[in-house]
């Protein structure tokens, strides 16, 4: 029997690849390519791949539900969207029960574990 294969080595800092994400998205958008192999080529490296659609679901709809692209750039007047999704991602009851909350809410349940953040289940 052949051995299993070793599994991922865990995201050492969900803060930085949530970071990195975003700025993946961001650039593909600025450039006016497609986003997912960028994030794929991100993730890749540290064996991390097949979080790509996950986090690109996520990303997805966080800017559905804020009404705005996601950035990873701190400016003045404008929430930290890295923070805001890690705050989410450890505590989705945060979120209201706003309009397109539900779809969102799930997305952060999903993506809590394979990021090594513990999200409470609402």
């Amino acid at each position: 029997m052949a051995p299993s294969p070793a599994p991922p080595p865990p995201v050492a800092d969900a803060t930085a690849l949530i970071t990195a994400g975003l700025r993946c998205r961001r650039e593909a958008r600025e450039a006016g390519q497609p986003h997912q192999p960028r994030l794929f080529g991100l993730l890749a490296p540290i064996g991390c791949e097949m979080l790509t659609p996950l986090l690109d679901s996520l990303f997805d709809l966080a800017e559905a539900w804020l009404g705005r692209t996601l950035d990873e750039r701190r400016r003045p007047g404008r929430w930290d969207d890295a923070a805001l999704l890690l705050t989410l991602l450890a505590d989705p009851a945060r979120l209201s029960a706003a309009a397109g909350a539900g779809p969102l809410r799930v997305a952060l349940r999903l993506a809590a574990p394979p990021l090594g953040i513990g999200a409470t289940r609402h």
